[in-house]
């Protein structure tokens, strides 16, 4: 699956896409989870899920949301309009 980090949660993990190959179907919060095990970086970057928002396929999603290998995942900060 392809992994987009968008803002903040970029520039903490350093990198703007990266690309995660599951075994199986997981949760968002459960690829979160597995992305945390691979450096200190990512729990930083995820340490206040409620400051954070997905989308899996260009749509919003809520992080109990199942995904594939086939789906594209992006993590950005909430948006606001003015």
């Amino acid at each position: 699956m392809k992994i987009i980090y968008f803002a903040n949660i970029r520039q903490i993990i350093g990198i703007d896409h990266e690309t995660l190959s599951i075994n199986k179907n997981h949760s968002v919060v459960q690829i979160i989870e597995l992305l945390k095990l691979k450096d200190e970086k990512y729990n930083r970057a995820f340490k206040n899920l409620e400051n954070i928002k997905c989308s899996v396929n260009c749509n919003f999603v809520d992080f109990d949301k199942i995904v594939t290998n086939t789906d594209e995942l992006a993590f950005f900060p909430p948006v606001t309009g003015g």
